[in-house]
């Protein structure tokens, strides 16, 4: 129900003329979005969701969270115990960074590898519909950010903006 009332209320709402918009608690990045994104929360996942109706393309995006922030101190802790230990984290991290994005490939078989500010991210283009799963680089956070829309040279100008326009929030200051 919570769905379907933010749904109308994002078909509702004007086009916004500030284009920068932000995603993530723990992590917080910053990117270009056309329509101003609503935050809503669905079985303990959070979504950001808008609806460019001048331009008639979506932008729906899902976090998920691998650490809280019980998870992250205990890691910083462990990290800054010994330089192995440091050694062996940074090990582990990568790794699950490397399945997170291995397992995302396999269910999305079209995308390939980027480099997206200095990590690995999979891109795919697909029909009226471009998509980006990215990770921070202490893998506490990933997103899945997909950009739907009907004409395909739009869909792919404002993806490719997106994309290039994606930043961690403390870089901009």
């Amino acid at each position: 129900m919570i769905k379907i009332i933010l749904f109308v209320f994002a078909l509702l709402y004007p086009i916004q003329s500030d284009q920068k918009q932000t995603i993530g608690n723990t992590v917080t990045y910053e990117f270009y979005c056309p329509c101003k994104l609503f935050k809503y929360y669905e079985d303990g996942q959070i979504f950001y969701y808008c609806n460019d109706k001048l331009n008639m393309i979506e932008y729906i995006i899902t976090e998920y969270k691998h650490q809280d922030g019980i998870d992250m101190m205990i890691n910083n802790i462990k990290k800054n115990i010994s330089a192995t230990k440091k050694t062996e984290f940074n090990t582990t991290i990568q790794t699950s960074k490397k399945k997170a994005l291995e397992n995302y490939l396999k269910n999305n078989p079209n995308g390939r590898y980027i480099s997206l500010m200095g990590e690995q991210a999979v891109v795919i283009n697909g029909d009226n519909e471009n998509k980006l799963f990215f990770s921070d680089k202490n893998f506490i956070v990933s997103y899945e950010l997909r950009v739907v829309g009907s004409n395909e040279t739009i869909l792919k100008s404002y993806f490719n903006s997106t994309l290039k326009s994606l930043q961690l929030k403390t870089l901009n200051f």
